[in-house]
C-alpha cells in the first residue's frame, strides 16, 4: 500500500494469512510488517518487524514483535 504522511511517501507492506480446513469457518488475519518512509529529498528509513531467517524454505515474520527501526544498509 502506498501512502503519504506530510508530504512523506510510505510504503506499507502487510502479510495477510488465510487458513481453511474442511467443515470450519475460513480464518484470516493481518499484520503491517514493513513501513519504508521516503522523503521528497530521496532520505528514507525502515521499520519493520523482526524475521525468522533459519527456515528450509522462507523467512518468517514473528507475529508478535512490533514496528522497529532497522538498518536499511543491510537491505539494499
Amino acid at each position: 500500500m502506498l501512502t503519504t504522511v506530510e508530504g512523506i511517501q510510505v510504503v506499507r507492506t502487510f502479510y495477510l494469512k488465510k487458513y481453511g480446513k474442511i467443515g470450519h469457518p475460513i480464518e484470516l488475519s493481518i499484520k503491517e510488517v514493513m513501513q519504508h518512509w521516503i522523503t521528497p529529498e530521496g532520505k528514507h528509513c525502515m521499520l519493520a518487524v523482526a524475521t525468522q531467517t533459519m527456515s528450509w524454505y522462507f523467512d518468517l515474520w514473528l507475529n508478535t514483535e512490533k514496528l522497529e527501526l532497522r538498518d536499511i544498509r543491510n537491505h539494499n
